[in-house]
């Protein structure tokens, strides 16, 4: 079995239809013990960035304020806009095609005719306000990307500088690029630990770094305090909308003629509009330190930072304090478009029973955009949204209403039970309805999706773990928002055990309560939209301590066996990936850390369809065939010494020589089941992939149960009875006499009781020098034809009841790989039958009349094998 896991772990690194062309990536098994169950998943939990998307970000539009500006081209100039229409197409292949570098215009000019002067002219103008330059400058300043020059020959042998960008993540790449725009005018020129320098209209401007406050999954937010060449000390900072705008002074005044509340409203208006459209956001803003607050903070920084003790506490205690009373300056707008074949590959997924759950850390509206383009769930999917709640009573509440109605839901699905087989492909039958005890009932409720964030997860997975994850396993579609990579990690640990651990990390988002902070915020007074507020959100959550709920225990979806598979591609998905059985990385552009972290590295997204629906079928159900062959195999041994017992008045009297023994487990049993193991398929692989639904009838373990057990057990005595009992009587029918003499064990007997005929006819042909009799025997019976027509009929009589019972079930009950078998072996044999599977069989025997009589009777016998599982087909 181990040669057999290793032979699997290499098939997948040689698969072609797995490599990626575009990173020279194969794909890669980093162990062989899980071989198997990569055909047992039950739940995928998968991240967004760089796992659904390609993470090649662009930077597409920002807003200062209430004024939007877009990109046109590949950062080729900006224009005044109202946002993103309907009209435009983003996170597509096309889109990426318009705005990639080779598509960039070479001149740099956006005068063409003169509207488009006019637009120059708006740009040029807004960007010379101070709100404009402060916005752009933060993103040419809070960063940490640094600058690479490298040597290039020209045509001339004339060495010249060329530079490159080196960024920790593509969002940052995109935000530097967009403030090298020609109308913007910044351009990074240097930068290391203590200085950036940056070239704006061919003038230097040096800023010292006083301190880096990074960016973590805690805080969602990257602040950089710098003194200018001016002398002045300035904290430019940008983030997730949830973890800024708590901290500007927008949020803190009560007078809404102000300009920071104007620009509130216009930043969250658009920050929704950038949202619908799929675009990844960051809030920018920025506040002047005076002299006095500088004299006090920088010294404490420096202090903290030189601790040896609590120095992460003391550190983002100060953060705390620094980081308030910023002044909003605007939006910014990346696109991440999908990967090549994610729809196509969710959709399979969907088909062959396994739920998917989508873990990400952005923002609400964008990642359920992404969902919706990914095929996640659908536009017109009923949403069950929790957002932002902390109070665990309204929780419990609301969540219950939900756990009582779903018994409503799975009615309500269970009546569009014919239009969810036609799912499965264009099979035309239902193996649903024959495989309806075996499925689990996490699908009842495909037709809703349940989407949260980060505050109200923390409050479930505190006070209503039971709860949540009995109503989340009954949704098709889950998507958590916003989440840290400890709260992926118990996420999955949830569904995979039941229950969860939490710490500081886990309940992150409870300790950024928005309702709270804009309690004071005319906004909320006014109707006007809060960012990420209950008020917009139907929630369905609850509290298992301490509640009031008629029910303590709540059941999940009957799931035999739980199996779960996590796949990322960064380092945020490192925790996910190790907490699921199974962990699939993607060896993207962050890094490494995940795929070195994973069970299997692939490149793309869409390869994780053929890891499952082939490779993990293959291994299943070849290893499950192994295992069982393995009983029937000893107990085919065993059973002529039982039956020697009595023979031999249970005696030390051997049965099998010496060396017979070992070649039986390490030759005569083992390398045919080895090539089974590797090279032998049920179905074809591209059947399978055409067919996901095949890969849900050998879930749950299905085919190593208690009568698969039985059969094999029955199959193997019925074998060791007659290959027994048969050659004892073929060798005291045949009474020859050199067997009685000379054969070392006392009797005629003992040359008969060999296994079997394979076992006995093979003895007596390579052991002819320590055991003489052995010899005399064989010559004796292999020169009479009485033993050869004995020896075929005892293979008959052996294999006989195995395929009468097997034709029987193929003819009268055949489940859905049979039934999809005797349709590719017609259409091979014959073709599409007018692609009607329910054409009658005289038709075809109309066809082909003509044959000749020995073809015409096999044919015969197939038309009425094909006449018979066909009928029975049609009728299901």
């Amino acid at each position: 079995m181990e040669l057999q896991k290793m032979a699997g772990f290499l098939l997948i690194r040689w698969d072609i239809d797995m490599y990626d062309p575009i990173h020279d990536e194969p794909a890669l098994a980093r162990t062989s013990d899980l071989m198997e169950d990569v055909g047992q998943i039950s739940y995928v939990f998968a991240d967004k960035t760089g796992t659904l998307t390609e993470n090649e970000m662009v930077f597409k539009y920002c807003n200062i304020g209430t004024t939007c500006l877009s990109v046109f081209g590949y950062y080729e100039g900006l224009r005044i806009s109202e946002g993103p229409s309907d009209s435009e197409t983003f996170n597509t292949k096309a889109a990426a095609e318009r705005s990639h570098p080779s598509n960039r215009n070479v001149s740099n000019k956006c005068v063409s005719s003169k509207e488009e002067l006019q637009y120059c002219h708006e740009v040029k103008t807004f960007l010379k306000q101070p709100e404009a330059k402060a916005f752009f400058e933060c993103l040419a300043i809070c960063h940490t990307v640094t600058v690479e020059y490298e040597g290039e020959l020209s045509s001339h042998n004339e060495v010249h500088r060329k530079r490159k960008l080196a960024a920790a993540s593509p969002d940052e790449e995109a935000l530097v690029l967009a403030t090298e725009i020609p109308e913007v005018g910044y351009h990074l020129d240097y930068r290391n630990e203590k200085l950036i320098t940056l070239d704006y209209g061919g003038e230097k401007l040096t800023y010292e770094i006083i301190h880096v406050l990074p960016f973590d999954s805690k805080r969602k937010r990257m602040s950089i305090l710098v003194r200018d060449p001016r002398g002045q000390v300035r904290l430019f900072m940008k983030g997730a909308d949830s973890s800024v705008l708590p901290r500007t002074t927008a949020t803190n005044t009560n007078d809404t003629s102000q300009p920071e509340l104007k620009c509130y409203n216009g930043c969250q208006h658009f920050l929704d509009l950038y949202s619908r459209f799929g675009l990844r956001t960051l809030v920018v803003a920025e506040r002047d330190l005076s002299v006095e607050e500088a004299s006090v903070l920088i010294p404490e920084l420096i202090e903290a930072h030189e601790s040896m003790e609590n120095r992460k506490v003391i550190l983002n205690d100060i953060y705390e304090r620094i980081e308030q009373n910023m002044t909003l300056l605007g939006v910014t707008a990346v696109e991440d478009r999908l990967q090549e074949g994610v729809p196509e590959t969710i959709t399979k997924i969907r088909q062959a029973q396994m739920a998917l759950w989508v873990l990400t850390g952005d923002k609400v509206q964008t990642a359920i955009n992404i969902s919706i383009s990914a095929g996640h769930f659908k536009s017109n999917t009923p949403q069950l949204r929790a957002l932002s709640i902390s109070n665990p009573q309204e929780c419990n509440k609301r969540l219950m209403e939900f756990y009582q109605q779903n018994v409503k839901v799975k009615d309500q699905m269970s009546s569009n039970h014919d239009d969810r087989k036609g799912s499965y492909g264009t099979l035309p039958l239902s193996a649903h309805s024959a495989n309806k005890k075996k499925t689990s009932t996490a699908v009842d409720t495909a037709g809703v999706a349940l989407i949260i964030d980060d505050v109200t997860l923390a409050t479930a997975l505190k006070h209503t773990s039971k709860l949540f994850r009995a109503v989340s396993m009954r949704c098709g579609a889950v998507l958590c928002c916003r989440l840290s990579p400890a709260q992926k990690a118990a996420v999955v640990r949830l569904v995979k055990t039941g229950s969860v651990l939490m710490d500081d990390e886990m309940s992150v988002g409870l300790k950024i309560n928005l309702n709270l902070s804009l309690s004071n915020n005319p906004l909320k007074k006014s109707g006007n939209p809060l960012p990420s507020s209950t008020s917009s959100s139907t929630a369905y959550l609850c509290n298992d301590a301490k509640t009031d709920a008629p029910h303590t225990n709540f059941e999940s979806p009957t799931i035999k066996h739980i199996v779960t598979l996590a796949i990322g591609d960064g380092a945020n998905d490192v925790a996910m990936i190790r907490e699921a059985h199974i962990g699939v990385g993607i060896m993207g552009k962050e890094g490494r850390q995940a795929a070195r972290t994973s069970d299997y590295s692939i490149g793309r997204f869409r390869f994780l369809a053929r890891l499952l629906l082939v490779h993990g079928h293959f291994s299943y159900w070849r290893m499950a065939y192994t295992v069982q062959y393995f009983f029937y195999k000893n107990l085919i041994y065993i059973l002529p010494f039982i039956y020697f017992g009595p023979e031999s008045l249970f005696s030390a009297q051997t049965l099998y020589e010496q060396w017979l023994l070992t070649f039986w487990s390490l030759l005569f049993t083992s390398l045919p089941i080895l090539c089974f193991g590797i090279f032998e398929k049920d179905l074809d692989d591209k059947i399978l992939m055409k067919y996901p639904r095949t890969y849900s009838i050998f879930a749950g373990n299905s085919f190593l149960t208690w009568t698969q057990f039985i059969m094999w057990n029955v199959k193997a005595i019925w074998h060791g009875t007659v290959s027994y009992f048969g050659m004892v009587l073929l060798l005291n029918s045949m009474r020859p006499v050199r067997v009685t003499c000379n054969t070392g064990h006392g009797s005629g007997l003992d040359v008969a009781l060999k296994a079997s005929p394979v076992v006995y006819s093979l003895e007596s042909i390579l052991n002819p020098f320590t055991s003489p009799g052995v010899f005399w025997s064989g010559y004796d019976l292999w020169g009479t034809y009485y033993f050869w027509i004995v020896l075929v009929l005892l293979v008959i009589v052996a294999m006989l009841p195995g395929y009468m019972y097997g034709c029987a079930n193929r003819f009268f009950w055949p489940n859905y790989v049979e039934r999809l078998q005797a349709f590719l072996w017609r259409d091979a044999k014959w073709g599409p039958i007018a692609n009607d599977a329910s054409l009658p069989i005289s038709r075809q025997n109309q066809t082909y009349k003509l044959k000749k009589c020995f073809q015409g009777t096999l044919y015969a016998v197939e038309q009425i094998f094909l006449g018979m599982l066909t009928e029975n087909m049609n009728t299901v």
